[in-house]
Formats: structure tokens, sequence, C-alpha cells
């Protein structure tokens, strides 16, 4: 049996505490969701379930067990849970189909095991994170942590893996010093806490941790940016896989030996997932995971 607190552990809890959070200040009746910013009447009491599931709900309609979304924008960012490779997020044409490996895993997967991503990097999910990126809205920085937490979380349980141990440490695509410096923040390591407080991770700030199983560790500072590059999304395809060979290092005494998760905002071709993974299992670490928030069909992304 949990404490007060324990209803509010894990991803679900992540949900509601949000929910709770973003709603505050409104009327008890409505709630503004926080993608479009329309007001929307909260859900009758007697429709609403007394606690947070148990799992991910279907809907997030309900600022007290869901993200406060109106039903339009939860339609519109609703998860992708079917019709892609699970190992690097490969979209097919059929959306139902179940995940299955992609031709070219299947000949030559990449150095990682798994790939989590919340949904396609178009509509609604693109805008959000465009202008979470490039504009600085980081208001929206709670909801895109939600939905990258429900990401991994979700590919854990389809994995069947919900009560294996998880990743020992959390680790964000880094930006090189100057572009940190222009943007004033990093998206990756902004996606990456929103993980890392539904794990329970040291280090999080806000981390509720898990009862009787520390969390990962989240490292800020596992991988580092040698040198600046021309931003992915100006390059053609064939250029992104060689625009970043070599950029990146990670530190042997934080990963060696060590299950990581890597974390990223947005994944076209691999390339930088490709890199950040090679340095990983070049400094001794011992299997890695990557969790991003969208997979691009080619439009955008790295």
């Amino acid at each position: 049996m949990g404490g007060p607190g324990a209803r509010d552990a894990g991803p679900s809890g992540l949900l509601a505490r949000l929910g709770r959070f973003l709603a505050q200040g409104l009327g008890r009746g409505e709630f503004r969701c926080q993608c479009c910013g329309a007001l929307v009447a909260r859900p009758a009491a007697d429709s609403a379930a007394d606690s947070a599931p148990a799992s991910l709900p279907d809907s997030f309609t309900d600022p007290a067990h869901g993200l406060p979304l109106c039903a339009d924008c939860a339609r519109l960012l609703a998860r992708r849970a079917g019709g892609f490779c699970p190992v690097c997020g490969e979209i097919f044409a059929d959306a139902s189909a179940p995940p299955h490996r992609c031709g070219g895993c299947l000949r030559a997967p990449p150095p990682w095991e798994r790939l989590a991503f919340w949904g396609l990097y178009e509509g609604v999910l693109a805008e959000l994170v465009q202008a979470f990126k490039y504009d600085a809205a980081l208001k929206r920085s709670a909801l895109l942590q939600a939905l990258a937490a429900g990401a991994w979380a979700a590919r854990r349980a389809a994995d069947g893996i919900s009560g294996v141990p998880g990743p020992d440490l959390i680790a964000p695509v880094p930006l090189h010093e100057s572009r940190l410096a222009q943007r004033g923040f990093n998206q990756s390591l902004e996606l990456a806490r929103g993980i890392a407080r539904a794990s329970g991770a040291s280090g999080a700030s806000g981390a509720s941790g898990k009862l009787g199983a520390p969390g990962p560790e989240l490292a800020p500072r596992a991988l580092a940016r040698l040198r600046n590059t021309v931003p992915q999304a100006r390059l053609a395809r064939a250029e992104r896989l060689t625009n970043l060979r070599g950029a990146f290092a990670a530190d042997p005494a934080q990963v060696a030996g060590r299950r990581v998760l890597l974390v990223d905002d947005v994944t076209t071709t691999g390339a930088t997932l490709l890199e950040c993974a090679k340095a990983l299992r070049a400094a001794g670490a011992a299997a890695v995971d990557v969790a991003v928030l969208a997979r691009s069909d080619g439009r955008g992304g790295a």
C-alpha cells in the first residue's frame, strides 16, 4: 500500500498531476485546453473515476485524470499505436498493423534495442514541437513532457517489459554550447525531464520516485556535442547521414556498464540517434534504448 502520493507515481500519475496543475485558477466547471486554448466544460462528476487510471488514458479530455485537452485536440494528438517498426520507427502505410521490424532493421539493426515515439511529426504535434523548439513556447513543455513519458511507458508495456528494470541512465541529445546559448534551453533535456519524473529518476526536479525501487539517473552531460553542425532540417537525407559523423562523445565514467535511454525531440533519418548511440556504446554502455516525441516522414527532424 502506498502513501498519499503513491497514486501520483508513474506515467498516469504524471498526467494527473499535470492536469491538476494546469487547470488551477479556472472555474470548477471548466478547464483550458493546453493545445488550442479553448475553454472546455469539465465532465460531470459522476462520469469520472475517483482516482487516476492504472494505465495511460485513451482520451485526454479530463484534467483530473489526463492531459487537459479539448476533445478535438485529444483526437489530433492520439498516440500512434501501430503501423511502424518498433526498432527504428519507420512508418508503414497501414496504421492498424501491429508494430513489426522493417526490412532494414532485420538486415542491419541500429545500435539500440527499441525506439519509442508518441506520434507522427505532422499537424498539431508538429506545430507544438516547432513552437516549443523555435519560439521558446516553454508553457507547452509540461504537455510535451507528458507525451514523451507516455510514449516510453507505452513502448515498455507493448514489449511486455513493464515489470523489468528500466534504464539506469536517461541521456538527452546535447546541443552545441553555441546553439544552447542562442536558444536558451535544450528541448531534448526538457523532454528527458518528463520521462525522468515519471520514472522516479534521481536528478529530475520533482521526481516522485517509485516505491521499493530506485529510478534511473537523469544525466544531462552523459553526451557532449564536440562541434557545431548545420541543422539537420536544412539538409537532404544523404547529407544528414554524414553531417553528424563524429560529432558526439559519451563520458565512460557515467555510461560504462549501464543501460541508457537516449532522448530527442524528433527523428527522421535517425542520423542523430545513430551517432549518439554509437558514442554511448563506444564508451561502454551495456545497451541503448531511444525515446523521441515524434517520428518524421522526412520533411523535418534529424
